[in-house]
């Protein structure tokens, strides 16, 4: 025989199960919008279809940048801690690749130094444009993460030939900036030191890859230059008019 749940008892588990959602999936600053609602949540005084309506909202927040620990390439699983030769045999090769390395160098007040590198790499796997790109980042050869991106490309498409940048945001790859704006008309590339202090009076280092992508956008219209730090789109600025 199984209990009878009164809509009250459904809408408390609801509740309570929202909460955890929400303390285990949320950073910081989408607590900052979110806890405009938990009160409400703690209080149990929000009705039962407006509680599905903010439990459907919570989701499909978390989903849209969900981090997994596995992905299917047709029959074959690829997990977290697979070699890059385990996932190129199960997917294949990748649409894009990205390198660089990162050295953390740590000066404990002069007395001795400890110096760290980690050779990350990210693959980009295009399923076409029904379905989502996948983002496999490896570290020192081992498979680290796997997200989800925007929807996919037609790998049979031409390029464009001329960028609009006020349609790209930052955080992109340089996969979906080629992809949206096509080849670049000049490419540099350099790498940038940034220090911090820690405890003790210490020193850490770390080094970031940077990499600038000139767009020409004709003679009507000023040149865009793009700063990517290890592969990511970080800054869109302004230059001289083009030609």
């Amino acid at each position: 025989m199984y209990p009878v749940l009164s809509i009250n008892d459904v809408q408390q588990w609801l509740g309570a199960y929202t909460i955890k959602l929400y303390d285990r999936y949320f950073d910081q600053s989408d607590k900052k919008v979110m806890t405009l609602f938990r009160p409400a949540f703690l209080c149990c005084q929000i009705n039962s279809s407006q509680l599905a309506v903010v439990l459907l909202v919570l989701t499909v927040l978390y989903s849209s940048s969900s981090v997994a620990d596995s992905m299917r390439c047709g029959a074959r699983l690829v997990t977290t801690n697979d070699t890059k030769a385990e996932v190129l045999i199960r997917c294949g090769t990748p649409d894009w690749r990205d390198r660089w390395t990162e050295k953390l160098i740590e000066d404990f007040a002069g007395l001795h130094e400890r110096r760290i590198s980690m050779e990350r790499e990210r693959w980009i796997y295009n399923f076409g444009p029904q379905k989502f790109l996948r983002f496999l980042v490896f570290e020192n050869g081992k498979l680290k993460t796997i997200s989800t991106g925007s929807h996919g490309y037609r790998k049979d498409s031409r390029l464009p030939v001329h960028c609009d940048t006020d349609i790209l945001g930052t955080g992109l790859s340089q996969y979906e900036v080629l992809q949206r704006c096509g080849e670049p008309f000049f490419r540099d590339s350099r790498i940038e030191e940034v220090f911090s202090s820690i405890s003790g009076g210490s020193r850490r280092l770390v080094e970031r890859r940077i990499d600038e992508w000139t767009y020409n956008l004709g003679p009507t219209r000023f040149m865009r230059i793009l700063t990517f730090k290890n592969g990511r789109l970080e800054e869109i600025v302004s230059g001289s008019k083009g030609f």
